[in-house]
């Protein structure tokens, strides 16, 4: 059984999916106007909800960072 890392931040603001997009660099799984699913690497993904919500699954530290 392989172990998962998972690390999520509820921020204290909005995010703009927009503007995450042009910065984070990787392929957009799945985009709407309230959320970006993008994959980083094999098995690396970050998820975003303009709420302020961020979760980061298999993702290294400096990724994270």
């Amino acid at each position: 059984m392989e172990t998962i890392k998972i690390v999520a931040y509820r921020l204290g603001e909005n995010i703009s999916i927009k503007n995450f997009r042009e910065v984070c660099k990787g392929d957009a799984c799945s985009i709407s106007a309230t959320e970006i699913y993008i994959k980083k690497g094999e098995g690396s993904y970050i998820y975003v909800q303009n709420y302020g919500e961020v979760a980061f699954s298999g993702c290294s530290d400096e990724v994270i960072a």
